[in-house]
């Protein structure tokens, strides 16, 4: 496929640098390096939002990490850590690596373009309106609609398609997106995350809310797609990185002493239900796979 070229092409060349059996190794690897640059991201967004190098600006990164949806795809050697890496990146960094990052993006996932939507609406959000008619903006907005043009021209004389084969895999339907949204967010772990991210958008600064916002926002791209059928919420992967964010809000407003406890109760609690949430990843994996299993063998005998 041809939906990821950033990741393809770095996994080609560590096959042509190594041997192709090493493959799968090197697709692990790379998966745990992303997951990495994911809690890095994160971790430099809460600073440069005004926590400075304390340890609340590393409950964001906690909250993610000690899930299983890092866990899964940080092994399984797929590009949604990297795609997550990039988002939480491209709503921290500024200038001309902004841009950069923006522009990387568009390789990294064929939802790429979703972030102009996202990016958007939380800096209306946070700088009003007419922020957005800023020239920074404009530019970062230009770097990603460039590189999701040159992406598809490159579909369209490689495969004469302008979407990605995964696009033409299922049909959108909102009402199932929504229930996969739905579904991926009850689990403890899951609810312990979104109420944090509230908590924290409620008691932190406009950055806060802004990733909340924008969280919200990439939920909704994933149920304007008709959802996925791959285990631990693969396409609400940067939504929770975003909600991870806007959790480094919380206990802003507490003095330093209970803001030490209420950070330390809430990345405890938060890590063994993140434990508990990845012993179950083997056995919903197995039954999603062969759930999958049985829909295409009752739709090939369908003809």
């Amino acid at each position: 496929g041809f939906s990821s070229p950033l990741w393809f092409s770095a996994l080609t060349a560590g096959a042509w640098l190594t041997a192709p059996e090493r493959l799968p190794r090197l697709a692990a690897l790379f998966g745990a390096c992303s997951t990495a640059l994911v809690g890095l991201s994160l971790t430099r967004a809460s600073e440069r939002a005004g926590l400075g190098e304390t340890p609340r600006a590393r409950l964001g990164a906690l909250c993610l990490l000690a899930g299983p949806t890092a866990a899964f795809y940080g092994a399984t050697g797929l590009e949604e850590p990297l795609f997550a890496a990039r988002v939480a990146r491209a709503h921290r960094t500024e200038g001309g690596a902004r841009r950069a990052t923006r522009a990387a993006a568009a390789g990294a996932r064929p939802e790429a373009p979703w972030l102009a939507v996202s990016l958007s609406a939380s800096r209306a959000l946070t700088r009003g309106w007419r922020s957005l008619l800023d020239r920074e903006h404009v530019y970062d907005l230009g770097a990603l609609a460039g590189s999701s043009l040159a992406l598809l021209l490159a579909r369209w004389a490689l495969f004469g398609d302008a979407l990605a084969n995964t696009a033409r895999a299922k049909a959108p339907d909102v009402l199932a997106g929504a229930r996969y949204v739905l579904r991926s967010m009850r689990a403890p772990w899951a609810l312990c995350l979104v109420a944090l991210a509230l908590l924290g958008a409620r008691e932190g600064t406009k950055a806060h809310r802004g990733w909340l916002l924008a969280a919200g926002l990439r939920a909704l791209a994933a149920a304007l797609e008709g959802g996925d059928w791959m285990p631990e919420g693969r396409l609400l992967y940067p939504a929770r990185a975003l909600l991870a964010l806007a959790a480094t809000g919380v206990g802003a407003r507490a003095q330093r002493a209970a803001l030490a406890r209420a950070t330390g109760v809430a990345g405890v609690a938060l890590a063994l239900l993140a434990t508990v949430e990845r012993a179950g990843i083997t056995a919903r994996t197995a039954r999603g796979v062969v759930a999958e299993q049985r829909r295409l063998i009752a739709a090939q005998s369908r003809g």
